[in-house]
Order: C-alpha cells, then sequence, then structure tokens
C-alpha cells in the first residue's frame, strides 16, 4: 500500500494516492505513515483541500503522541488556513516532540507551507538557540578561569 500511495504521489495522481492511503489506513490505523499520506494527498486534492486534510490528521495527534512529524504537518496546515498562533503552538509541539529542536527549525525555515511565521520561527527560536550557545561559552569560560587555566581552548577541557 505504502509504495502505491508513493506511486501515485510522485506522478501527481492525489485522488488515486488518496485511495491507496486510505485503504492502507483501513487495513493498519497502528502507524503514523497512513494518517500521514491520507491528509497529504487529500490536502492536494483540489475539492478537499487543507480543511479535509486537517479533519483527518487532528486525531493522530493523541494515537501518536511521540511522532514530531503530525504536528508539523498540522502546523504547515494551520499556516496556510492563516491560523498562525496555532502554526507557531503546532510547530512548538513538534520541537518538543523530536527532541532536536535544530532539525524541526531547519526543516520550518525549508518549508514555504510554514512562510507565515518564518520571521517568528527565526526571532524566537532561531534566537533561542543562539543565546544557549552564548550561554554555554560564557560556561566553559567561568570554568575555565576557576580551574586557573591560561588557554581554555588547549588546556582546559570542559565538556557540558
Amino acid at each position: 500500500m505504502e509504495l502505491c500511495w508513493a506511486i501515485y504521489a510522485k506522478a501527481g495522481e492525489w485522488a488515486k494516492a488518496q485511495d491507496a492511503a486510505r485503504e492502507h489506513l483501513n487495513l493498519d490505523d497502528t502507524s503514523p505513515g497512513p494518517w500521514l499520506h491520507l491528509a497529504y494527498a487529500t490536502r492536494r486534492i483540489k475539492s478537499a483541500g487543507l480543511p479535509d486534510a486537517w479533519r483527518i490528521l487532528l486525531p493522530a495527534v493523541d494515537r501518536f503522541p511521540d511522532e514530531p512529524v503530525i504536528p508539523f504537518n498540522l502546523a504547515c496546515y494551520a499556516a496556510q488556513m492563516d491560523r498562525l498562533d496555532e502554526a507557531w503552538s503546532w510547530l512548538q509541539e513538534a520541537v518538543r516532540r523530536s527532541g532536536n529542536a535544530p532539525k524541526v527549525v531547519k526543516m520550518a525555515l525549508d518549508d514555504a507551507d510554514l512562510a507565515p511565521i518564518w520571521e517568528r520561527i527565526r526571532s524566537e527560536l532561531v534566537a533561542d538557540k543562539s543565546r544557549r550557545r552564548l550561554i554555554r561559552w560564557r560556561r566553559r569560560i567561568a570554568a575555565c578561569k576557576l580551574r586557573r587555566t591560561p588557554n581554555m581552548f588547549t588546556s582546559c577541557t570542559h565538556s557540558d
């Protein structure tokens, strides 16, 4: 089923991709893939679109509490529906679930669906990363001063 979905999606045959994903979901609703594929294909069908994709994917949030792609996609859908505060909340949930903020931030800044909140991402998530890096460096410098090492780059081996 997943292979069928991938073939139809690659060809831009969204109605057929939607049918394949729906059939896959009916056979196996215990993994996030079919949910994501169904929402993805549904979004691209002119008669369905974002609201239907949103309704399909929303129940999967609680069903797969460790999956970061689900809230990430909901952030994309919300941003495209001009629900920017919701998009921001879903993106933060994706960051939380992933445990890898830099990766999610990069994905978000590479995804045109999230363009309406790119400035907020840059100002809040990227700036936060820079602040954390500065704090780490200040701690390293302080640790080296406490050890009275003359050069923190060569003789002080402090790890975070």
